[in-house]
């Protein structure tokens, strides 16, 4: 029966085990239907209590809505038992316990945590159990938990036992009441928000409770809901049986009418009504002069009709692949056969003949209208190359030596590549238009799969508040052998002029940062450097002749590098900067780095001839950071007095490099020793470039393959 308090749920599905035998439930829909086998003056009910609060309470459908005593049962102890007997042998299938009202300033830790149901018959002095539950804690007041007896049984007496509660010397709750739910009948369909039944979907106790042969009246109405964009048909009814939930659903019965008598097999039922459901296919071949076959196929179609497409490539041009919304399990064959469930939309991707994988070719002297598919035709504009790439959702994009201007932020959210055919970033320049406006990027990657290698990025820039990544905003992907030089960020909390770092999947190895500008208006902290980074990789990198300057006295403004990790993330990749060497840069707070996060990892580091604004003449100029966050650093190198920790050096420009007035920031002596290095964190036995990390306890340090151009190609 429905209490007063409670509002039933409509159950529209149905799994093949309902509920879980081991759990409370929290879906009381089911029980709607059911017979409530514990009405005041059903039973007989014996067990522990007190005066005030018998036994006899626990079964009056009375919850205590008024004041802390009526309608509860209590018991002094924190254990207690009930026994309800019946006038003949019953099955229960559920029960539900239910706590005290908050008048009850106890109720919740008076709520029994562990307890067993168990049934016996008359002539027998043997219990059996029936369920048993412990550790159910976090009672709210007044609130109703629905548990299910896996295996049910038919007896006369039921005991409940409670052998703890949740804290206090008595045992108390407002109501405990038996169920049979079984069998029950269900009534389903696809989609159940189209047509409807009579019996309406749902669950239903009563029905299914009719003697086998039994016959029960069911139609259905298929004309309600249909629209011209929503068109679906009925098409038929399949009823299946079973013993009980242990057992898989057994098909009994199918048809195509739309009213017909169900006979009741007198054990759990399930009728299922089947509708076609139909949706719009939209199938587009604009890449390539080819056809798609049959023509016209764009349209509606019913879910149950298998659609069949052939890709037919024109005289020069071969078919590459299938792409969708949906999933093609042979996105290389020509030949395409779907069904359209939902909304779909396809594309036929076609290539010139010769052309195995997606590629576009660019150069200054280009022309846009050119197909950019071989070297001898290339496009002008990335963006217009980008744009056959992006159609792909893969490729190569190759850009030929010479100066590029660009006023569009390249977005690289597939699986492609930029890259500097000739492998020198000195050969292809990419420049920034710059205007009035807030936003110049260079390059967004947005992909694990993105890369960027061998070109120079200049004169990009950010005016934007909370903005990071001026040249390169790398939120996943990798960027190798480029370079970010003259880039400007400036505004409130923003920062990396030259690389903003995000993604833990991020990687920039083998790059300079030249020359970049920050200026930052946030009078608290900031964090801004020409190189952010709050997860992944920065290695075998340069940072040179950048400035970060506030007008604010203490912000942690920084010239080189800002670590600033997401430490409320559990799945947090560990910034980690390795090999690097930052030189000859300018910041508020600190010229080198700025270590805001104790899961940093720097290694083989070199900051040298940097400057504090704020902090002149001080250990600062190199780094900031608490000494926590200090013991990140592992065999780095400062030119400052006092070395970041005894894991680090100290020395002078002319320790580390070869002859940095000269430009070369190799190491001066090959590998710098450290005596027996502790590394607290694993790393790789060698850089991306395959050089040892350690060697005899010695180890090298900074950017070692400067000064560029290098000429090496980089894969991942």
């Amino acid at each position: 029966m429905t209490k007063p308090w409670f509002s039933a749920l409509l159950v529209l599905g149905l799994t093949a085990s309902l509920f879980a035998a081991t759990t409370s439930l929290s879906d009381f829909s089911i029980i709607e239907s059911c017979t409530d086998l514990t009405s005041p003056g059903m039973g007989n009910v014996t067990g522990t209590g007190i005066d005030s609060c018998p036994p006899s309470n626990a079964f009056d459908d009375n919850f205590g809505a008024s004041d802390a005593t009526t309608g509860r049962w209590l018991t002094k102890g924190s254990t207690a038992e009930l026994v309800y007997t019946f006038e003949e042998a019953t099955s229960v299938t559920h029960y539900t316990i239910s706590s005290c009202a908050k008048h009850d300033y106890n109720g919740q830790t008076r709520s029994p945590k562990n307890f067993t149901l168990s049934g016996r018959n008359a002539d027998t002095e043997e219990w059996i159990v029936l369920d048993e539950r412990t550790l159910e804690t976090e009672w709210g007041y007044a609130e109703r938990r629905l548990y299910e007896i896996p295996t049910p049984g038919v007896y006369t007496q039921y005991r409940f036992s409670v052998s703890a509660n949740n804290g206090t010397d008595y045992v108390a709750i407002a109501e405990l009441e038996f169920f049979n739910c079984s069998p029950l009948l269900y009534i389903e369909g696809f989609p159940q928000n189209f047509g409807t039944s009579s019996p309406a979907y749902g669950r239903y106790g009563s029905l299914a409770k009719a003697q086998a042969g039994e016959i029960i009246p069911v139609s259905i109405d298929a004309s309600e809901g249909t629209t011209a964009e929503t068109p679906f048909a009925y098409i038929g009814y399949s009823v299946f049986s079973r013993q009980s939930e242990e057992d898989e659903w057994t098909l009994c019965a199918e048809g195509t009418d739309a009213t017909f008598d169900l006979v009741q097999t007198g054990t759990a039922m399930k009728l299922v009504w089947k509708f076609n459901i139909s949706s719009t296919l939209t199938v587009d071949t604009s890449e390539g002069p080819s056809t798609v076959l049959p023509e016209g196929i764009s349209g509606s179609h019913f879910s149950e009709e298998v659609i069949t497409l052939t890709a037919t490539p024109a005289p020069g041009w071969t078919f590459y692949k299938w792409i969708g919304n949906t999933e093609i399990k042979d996105p290389a064959n020509p030949i395409l056969s779907i069904n359209c469930y939902k909304p779909t939309e396809l594309r036929a991707l076609f290539l010139p003949e010769g052309i195995a994988t997606p590629v576009q070719y660019v150069d200054p002297n280009g022309d846009d209208a050119n197909s950019g598919y071989l070297p001898d035709a290339p496009r002008q504009t990335m963006v217009v190359a980008m744009e056959t790439l992006d159609s792909f959702r893969e490729g190569t994009l190759f850009m030929n030596p010479g100066a590029y201007t660009n006023a569009t932020t390249i977005c690289l959210t597939n699986t492609i590549a930029v890259c500097g055919v000739s492998g020198n970033p000195n050969d292809v320049v990419i420049t920034r238009l710059r205007n009035d406006g807030y936003l110049c990027r260079g390059f967004i990657l947005g992909s694990p799969d993105a890369r960027v290698q061998n070109i120079t990025i200049e004169n990009a820039k950010l005016n934007n508040n909370s903005t990071r990544g001026a040249s390169f905003l790398v939120n996943e992907g990798s960027v190798s052998n480029c370079v970010a030089r003259k880039a400007e960020c400036s505004g409130y909390d923003t920062s990396g002029a030259g690389f903003a770092i995000m993604g833990n999947s991020s990687l920039v190895t083998h790059c300079r940062v030249e020359d970049c500008y920050i200026a930052n208006d946030n009078p608290w902290a900031g964090n801004s450097a020409p190189v952010f980074i709050q997860k992944g990789r920065f290695e075998n990198s340069m940072i040179t002749g950048t400035t970060a300057l506030s007008n604010f006295t203490n912000p942690k403004t920084v010239g080189g590098i800002s670590i600033y990790a997401d430490k409320t993330s559990t799945t947090t990749v560990n910034p980690t900067i390795v090999n690097c060497t930052i030189y000859n840069c300018i910041g508020t707070a600190t010229g080198g780095i700025y270590n805001g996060t104790g899961t940093a990892r720097i290694l083989n580091t070199v900051v040298a001839e940097c400057t504090s604004a704020y902090y002149p003449n001080s250990t600062t100029n190199a780094w900031l950071s608490n000494a926590a966050n200090a013991a990140c650093f592992v065999a780095c190198a400062t030119d400052t007095d006092t070395a970041i920790n005894e894991r680090c050096l100290t020395g002078n420009a002319g320790t580390f490099f070869r002859n940095a007035d000269a430009g070369d920031f190799r190491s001066a002596i090959g590998l710098q020793g450290f005596g027996t290095l502790d590394i607290p964190f694993a790393i790789p036995d060698t850089d991306l470039a395959g050089r040892p990390r350690l060697a005899n306890n010695k180890i090298d340090i900074g950017a070692f393959q400067s000064p560029l151009p290098s000429t090496f190609f980089l894969f991942f």
